[in-house]
């Protein structure tokens, strides 16, 4: 290891290499825990049934398969998707499913406060 670097000096391109690609061009996708958060934070604004839609789309179900597991039409799901993206404010149903994969590597507890809808003024203990 070079000791001219500090342990602590860790560049971005090593944990987003995409990130300054030329085919990124374009894209927004979040790059840190705050970004994440921010986007996890939109979660309420999903009706029950779209909530069951991004959960779906994290484990990488095509509409088909989401259809016939909630037992509505393909039209349903795509009406469903199309709301998803435009509340959670990405491009697509790989985001919308990164978003779901990083809300479920969450803690229940992490959950909790990041979904939980304020009450009364009174701010969650966080420990």
């Amino acid at each position: 290891m070079n000791s001219d670097v500090s342990d602590n000096a860790i560049s971005p391109e090593i944990f987003c290499p995409l990130q300054s690609h030329p085919a990124r061009r374009g894209l927004d996708l979040p790059t840190g825990r705050i970004a994440w958060q921010a986007l996890i934070n939109r979660l309420p604004q999903l009706s029950t049934r779209e909530l069951e839609v991004l959960l779906l789309l994290g484990i990488g179900a095509s509409n088909r398969r989401i259809a016939t597991r909630l037992g509505v039409t393909e039209r349903t799901v795509k009406a469903h998707v199309a709301q998803i993206l435009t509340k959670l404010g990405v491009e697509s149903r790989l985001q919308a499913g990164l978003v779901s994969v990083v809300f479920q590597l969450t803690s229940q507890k992490e959950r909790e406060l990041l979904v939980a809808p304020p009450r009364s003024g009174i701010e969650p203990k966080v420990n």
